[in-house]
């Protein structure tokens, strides 16, 4: 780390007062204050410029992490695509699979539509043989009836004829007896027809049932046959459009291999990119770093003017901060000594935090002393003159319990940037300079520092603290801060 460069105001400054050695003490008196002045308004501006760039080095720091979350994603990309690719793969042979499968069930549904057929012209020639058959029986069932019809005739006859041969006595006994043979055969034949025409009757009876289950077994051939038409043609649709998946599918894979290649180009470039901020972060953290240093360096020769005896604009803030921080001193031991709390409960700091608080509040056991005894005399000094932005104490911690009423406000719920602003009071400032304002036991310290009044707003400001001691015991520090001119 190189040495703190001097600024050329400073180097002006010196060569004024070396050109004036010898002068009188007034001469000198008014070249250490523009020095004084010099060096007071550098600090402020490397402080300035020391939070802006670590403003800087904090959002970069920030890319990282979102260079590497975009890293991580492009990894997924990479990782999706290879997963792509592999499915790809696997339905294509998938397609392949199911184009063959498709192929084998189409011929299997071209052979059993030509059976189907087939069945349906051999089911449709047995109906017609039916029909015919039950023509065939309506015209036996037409003779057979005729037949009854002539035997009912000739047994009317051999009736009339035995009746006939009755009468001519002997001479007709011949007669007789073929007449009853004759009678014989008709009542044979009558019977055979009505035998004959219940057979019928009964077969005639079988022949429509067959017929009718003829006629549905027709039915349902030709619904299975449309049905397996339409599976055919379903069949072959399912067919082209498995040629295009697989021809989409293809498409993919062919997708998923640009982006492979896009993919990795990406990475290079993210992995350049990645480097590059890497180096930069490196850079910012080692400038910062200095500037750091350069801060302290301009905070001592700071404190050095503002401790020379010589009136600079700090003094007077200096002096209200020493003698504020005795003024509590006295307070706080005359309470002590009153039995108004105990030292114990006087430097308690077991923070007890508020529930629902943001930023986060917490409380101790001198709230109640302090709320009382603090604000008649920090608030005088608060109200003296508008430069002034802070004057309360602090403990060890850098605890601000008892703030400026101005900030003493109640929290609104999830109004996080009002509450930074507006409600300072019972929170812990554990920042560079609210540490080393309520920390550090040197007569008094001038730190120059940026006020972070919430949603990206600072104020550039000074803070003089002072030490305030309890029977002999270091509590904490008196906070002055203002605006710097």
């Amino acid at each position: 780390m190189t040495e703190t460069l001097e600024p050329s105001e400073i180097v002006s400054a010196t060569v004024a007062i070396e050109s004036v050695q010898g002068e009188g003490q007034e001469e000198r008196r008014r070249n250490f204050q523009s020095i004084a002045q010099t060096i007071s308004r550098l600090g402020g501006e490397i402080v300035d410029a020391a939070g802006r760039l670590h403003d800087v080095s904090e959002r970069t720091t920030g890319q990282i992490d979102a260079f590497e979350e975009v890293r991580s994603a492009a990894g997924g990309v990479a990782a999706s695509r290879e997963e792509i690719l592999s499915a790809t793969v696997a339905a294509q042979e998938v397609s392949h699979e199911a184009d063959g499968v498709i192929k084998s069930s189409q011929q299997e549904i071209a052979a059993s539509l030509e059976s189907i057929t087939d069945l349906a012209d051999l089911v449709h020639q047995i109906a017609q043989e039916v029909n015919e058959l039950t023509t065939a029986l309506d015209e036996v069932s037409k003779v057979a009836q005729n037949i009854d019809a002539i035997a009912k005739q000739t047994n009317l006859l051999a009736l009339n004829a035995t009746i006939e041969a009755a009468r001519a006595g002997e001479a007709g006994r011949g007669f007789a007896v073929v007449a009853g043979e004759v009678k014989a055969l008709a009542t044979q034949t009558s019977d055979a027809t009505s035998t004959i025409d219940e057979t019928l009757g009964r077969l005639n009876d079988r022949i429509q049932t067959l017929a009718q289950r003829g006629e549905q077994a027709e039915k349902r051939t030709a619904a299975v046959q449309d049905g397996t038409n339409a599976i055919s043609g379903a069949m072959l649709q399912i067919g082209e459009t498995m040629e295009k998946v697989s021809g989409e599918v293809s498409g993919i894979g062919a997708t998923a291999q640009r982006i492979g290649e896009h993919s990795s180009a990406l990475d290079a470039t993210l992995t350049r990119m990645h480097g590059g901020l890497v180096d930069n972060i490196a850079d910012l953290k080692e400038a910062d770093s200095y500037v750091a240093s350069l801060v302290s360096t301009s905070e001592k020769l700071i404190q050095l003017t503002a401790d020379s005896g010589v009136e600079t604009d700090d003094t007077r803030y200096v002096r209200i901060a020493r003698e504020a921080a005795a003024e509590i001193s006295r307070v706080f031991e005359a309470g002590v000594e009153k039995g108004d709390i105990s030292l114990e409960a006087l430097f308690d700091d077991r923070y007890r935090p508020l529930e629902g608080t943001d930023p986060a509040q917490v409380t101790t056991r001198y709230l109640d002393f302090t709320d009382r005894v603090l604000p008649p005399i920090q608030e005088p000094i608060f109200q003296s003159e508008e430069a002034i932005g802070v004057a309360c104490a602090c403990d060890r911690h850098g605890y601000i319990g008892t703030h400026n009423k101005k900030f003493c406000n109640p929290q609104r719920p999830g109004d996080v940037v009002w509450n930074t602003a507006n409600s300072r009071y019972r929170r812990i400032f554990d920042d560079r300079v609210g540490l080393a304002s309520g920390s550090s036991t040197d007569p008094f310290l001038v730190q120059t520092y940026r006020r972070d009044m919430g949603g990206g707003t600072f104020v550039l400001m000074k803070n003089v603290s002072a030490p305030i001691t309890v029977r002999g015991r270091h509590w904490g520090g008196f906070r002055l801060a203002y605006t710097v001119r």
